[in-house]
């Protein structure tokens, strides 16, 4: 469900960007992200079992607890356009979503 849906999102976000003249940038924040994800990755890959699901759904509860945050505190404010501010809502209530379902699988193991 998360690829589909992080893949679904990604390309209706290069969509809305060619749509109001916007193009991705690679920010410091952008390559922070970025490094972030590769050092969670490699601490995940020598795991096995329920050692490897604990500690990927801890990330998945961290990291999207912190995506809410960012849209929260960051791009919502920043948003001006009306096509960004819905995608940015429809976005959030994804993530929500994500973070929620990980928390009923977290409970479950």
């Amino acid at each position: 469900m998360l690829q589909m849906e992080h893949a679904k999102n990604q390309k209706a976000t290069m969509m809305l960007g060619q749509k109001i003249g916007m193009k991705p940038a690679d920010t410091k924040a952008v390559d922070d992200l970025k490094m972030k994800g590769a050092n969670e990755l490699s601490m995940l890959v020598p795991l096995k079992g329920e050692e490897f699901e604990k500690a990927y759904l801890a990330g998945m509860i961290k990291d999207h607890n912190a995506v809410l945050a960012m849209i929260d505190n960051e791009l919502m404010p920043a948003a001006k356009n009306t096509d960004l501010k819905s995608h940015l809502k429809m976005t959030r209530d994804h993530v929500a979503m994500h973070l929620e379902k990980a928390k009923e699988i977290e409970k479950n193991l």
